[in-house]
């Protein structure tokens, strides 16, 4: 945890990561909530709020991981094969951004704006054109760092591969999943290819129970737990 490193000159700080063998999580956290503003339905006060909350740690997570590839992380040790080493990466917000950050209306709302530049529609508001403009800065600038370690296919970007290994979690469900896994590996596993399409992650949680995907990954829920019994059993 908050372990610092330089590359070069410059200084760099990973929020929290395990290594177990060749599986790795790195974690980045950013104290930045969707504003009351963006909540009440302002689109572009929403633009700024993704731009720099999910996007700022996105790119961040992306770099750790180039970090980690060019072997000057404090995750690399001598001798790594690259090509053996699986990694996550979680993205933690203070609260929850809705739907947006379901695993996969995530990964195509970024795959859709990694395509398109978007423009105001009145150009006549410094409020709407500075909030289009961060936001298609943010998103090149995140692009643009995921491509240094992502795969390719016939030669072009493949995001959709690369958004398979990222999670975007609020505070109370990385916390949750943290603490019913065995390990932190373990935590983000069950859930990182499989979607039921509900957009709801306490929903999707409780489906992936009921299907046995976090058997043997996750502690299970015990059957008292309504009655006041503690949550899981032992």
């Amino acid at each position: 945890a908050n372990r610092t490193f330089e590359v070069g000159k410059q200084g760099f700080e990973l929020d929290a990561a395990t290594r177990e063998d060749n599986k790795i999580v790195i974690i980045e956290t950013k104290a930045k909530s969707l504003t009351s503003k963006a909540r009440s339905g302002d689109m572009f006060a929403f633009f700024t709020d993704y731009a720099d909350g999910f996007l700022a740690m996105l790119e961040q997570l992306a770099r750790h991981e180039r970090h980690f590839r060019e072997g000057v992380s404090p995750l690399s040790e001598a001798g790594d094969n690259i090509a053996d080493i699986r990694l996550l990466k979680v993205a933690v917000s203070p609260l929850s951004y809705g739907p947006l950050s379901d695993k996969v209306l995530a990964g195509n709302t970024l795959r859709a704006l990694a395509t398109a530049t978007l423009h105001a529609k009145n150009g006549d508001d410094p409020a709407a054109v500075k909030a289009v403009c961060k936001l298609n800065a943010a998103v090149r600038s995140t692009v643009a760092e995921i491509a240094l370690s992502a795969p390719k296919r016939d030669g072009l970007l493949d995001l959709h591969a690369y958004l398979i290994d990222v999670f975007w979690l609020d505070l109370g469900q990385v916390l949750y999943v943290l603490d019913r896994s065995h390990t932190a590996w373990d935590a983000f596993a069950p859930l990182k290819n499989i979607t039921y399409s509900t957009r709801d992650f306490w929903t999707e949680v409780a489906f992936a129970d009921r299907g046995g995907l976090t058997k043997g990954r996750w502690r299970p829920i015990s059957v008292g737990t309504e009655l006041g019994a503690p949550p899981y059993s032992s």
